[in-house]
């Protein structure tokens, strides 16, 4: 038997039969699969540790490199306790487990995630959190927003509207009722100030709301990622 020891977090765990099931796991190296015998047992040892909401090393083996892993002990490393008090900040945690779980074969965004877990625990307003986790998301994936100006004409000034499909701002003699929205300067200047920066930047509450509005609808309708995880964290706000 060939053992493997990694080092993440659930980000997707299916019941079957009886007490086992099927965890994926996101680590540094990737995501990685296994199987968990007896896990819902009340008796077992590896339960806690295979949480969301955690850190934990796993120990898995199999026969070769290839085939099927099984999981052997499972030990925790860190526990987040917000997401235990918060259901909007649950519910984000889970949208980036999702998320992740889902994009594994294009991206790894282990660090990130730990990244955004880590101000989860903190006293941030959640969907900041969640608006930049889905920034750096869109960037990973080749989706860099322009911000030098009307993505039409690169007119500078009497910018009115934002659109990720269109690819950024535009300007009031590019506006296009029947494609754009008319949107408050309040907002184009937080989104503007939250995109340029590299680091998280916090902004009104209003505006990361109606932010994670846009970008929900732009990696639904034009990226083609549609999941549940959205309509839990909108329910929750």
């Amino acid at each position: 038997m060939i053992d493997h020891k990694y080092i993440g977090f659930v980000s997707n765990k299916v019941n079957f039969k009886d007490n086992d099931a099927i965890i994926n796991v996101i680590t540094p190296e990737g995501k990685k699969t296994f199987k968990a015998r007896g896990i819902a047992k009340i008796t077992s040892k590896n339960a806690k540790s295979c949480n969301y909401f955690m850190i934990s090393e796993f120990l898995c083996n199999s026969k070769s490199e290839v085939s099927n892993q099984s999981l052997k002990s499972a030990s925790l490393i860190k526990m987040y306790k917000k997401p235990y008090d918060d259901l909007l900040v649950s519910a984000c945690y889970l949208c980036i487990c999702n998320l992740l779980d889902n994009l594994s074969n294009e991206i790894n965004g282990y660090d990130l995630a730990i990244n955004c877990f880590d101000k989860l625990e903190e006293d941030v307003y959640p969907l900041d959190i969640l608006n930049y986790f889905l920034k750096n998301l869109c960037n990973s994936l080749g989706y860099q927003s322009n911000l030098n100006g009307c993505v039409y004409c690169n007119k500078k000034n009497e910018l009115i509207s934002f659109d990720f499909e269109s690819g950024g701002f535009i300007c009031v003699n590019c506006f296009n009722i029947t494609q754009h929205e008319k949107m408050t300067t309040s907002y184009l200047k937080d989104v503007y100030n939250f995109l340029k920066e590299d680091e998280l930047l916090l902004i009104k509450q209003h505006n990361s709301i109606k932010l994670l509005n846009q970008y929900i609808k732009f990696l639904k309708e034009v990226v083609g990622i549609s999941t549940k995880c959205f309509d839990f964290v909108i329910k929750c706000i």
